[in-house]
């Protein structure tokens, strides 16, 4: 599997305005943020790596780039069919019946 890193870029059409509030309003959270901002992923606007505290304007672009997600150990890979309901490069959504189980030996 090859990790892609996920970015979301937008463009200031109202300001001034600080970054961080910006951020905000894409619904990024404070643990996203935190991620972003300690674990590898970067805060750009017109292409400068820039502080959640910069004062942006209108015009600006801003990219968010988040980290590279890590495998939790924790998962346990399991077959079953299940129906896909949307899928694209970066969403997969299925649904399951509600207390179904599987025997991740089967």
């Amino acid at each position: 599997m090859i990790n892609q890193r996920i970015t979301l870029s937008f463009e200031i059409k109202e300001a001034p305005v600080i970054l961080r509030d910006a951020i905000k309003q894409y619904g990024i959270s404070k643990k996203a943020l935190t991620s972003i901002k300690y674990e590898g992923g970067k805060i750009l606007v017109n292409g400068e790596e820039k502080t959640v505290r910069h004062t942006l304007e209108t015009g600006d672009i801003v990219t968010i780039i988040f980290p590279e997600e890590k495998k939790s150990e924790g998962l346990i890979s399991q077959k079953g069919d299940f129906p896909i309901l949307f899928e694209d490069d970066h969403i997969l959504i299925f649904s399951k019946e509600a207390g179904r189980q599987h025997d991740p030996f089967t």
